[in-house]
């Protein structure tokens, strides 16, 4: 989903390194996208794909870590050594996010753009707190996440929340319905590392990104019902989605409030 989400979004070359005995089954779903399978534990990533990571990141113009990476232990080893490597703008999403788990600081060494885009329950992880608190205090822990990594952070929800770390944060206008469907955060993280790789800013990137993917699921609606939206029709409108005023099948566009 992520790999087809930022083809979809304009990245023009989508590289997908996977455990190498998934490679014939992504190979199968995957037409236009390119594969490499790295060295496995049992079917997990392992420490030492990350060089072949790395090198794939030299040719990459950004990187999405963490959908559909598991938590064995050597997938999270992988995470957390690939999160140190690339030096490339970066953003974390899912089982990358658990491997850092009270370990956010590590991310500030980085020097290229991070940005985390965790749910309540993986904020919570990341910060060592119960998800209840996240939900009670929004804004705060998005802050201090933000504050400790050195990132921006992403956090998803009807109001999601874009916090700079000691700068301003953006707000979404509101979410939809159609977003409650698996997989459609795995369309947004693509999106955004497809904005990413644009050379957008990474505030930029991820401010737009949720604009998009919410007008993208509002058209994807239309054509269903939002009960009937599966991920996959949300990427298919996401060139709706990212379609500026007055384009043929945008909706009117409206910013982030900030």
């Amino acid at each position: 989903m992520a790999a087809l989400s930022a083809q979809r979004a304009g990245a023009g070359y989508v590289q997908v390194a996977v455990p190498e005995p998934a490679q014939s089954a992504v190979d199968l779903r995957l037409l236009e996208q390119m594969s490499r399978g790295l060295p496995h534990e049992d079917g997990s990533h392992t420490p030492e794909g990350v060089g072949e990571v790395e090198e794939l990141a030299e040719r990459a113009g950004a990187v999405v870590l963490g959908p559909g990476l598991g938590r064995t232990d050597s997938a999270v080893e992988f995470a957390r050594r690939v999160a140190q490597a690339v030096q490339v703008p970066l953003l974390i999403d899912a089982d990358g996010l658990n491997a850092h788990a009270e370990r956010l600081e590590s991310l500030r060494d980085r020097e290229a753009a991070t940005v985390l885009t965790p749910h309540e329950g993986e904020l919570g992880r990341l910060l060592g707190v119960e998800s209840e608190e996240v939900s009670r205090h929004r804004l705060d822990h998005a802050r201090e996440a933000a504050e400790r990594s050195g990132a921006i952070v992403l956090l998803k929800g009807d109001d999601t929340i874009i916090a700079l770390p000691d700068g301003p944060v953006a707000v979404s206008p509101g979410g939809t319905p159609a977003l409650a469907t698996a997989g459609t955060g795995d369309v947004l993280s693509g999106l955004v590392g497809a904005l990413l790789a644009k050379e957008l800013c990474a505030f930029e990137a991820a401010s737009l990104g949720v604009l998009a993917h919410v007008r993208a699921a509002r058209a994807a609606a239309g054509r269903h019902g939002p009960d009937h939206v599966m991920a996959r029709d949300v990427i298919d409108g996401l060139p709706a989605g990212l379609a500026g005023p007055g384009e043929p099948g945008g909706p009117e566009a409206r910013s982030p409030r900030r």
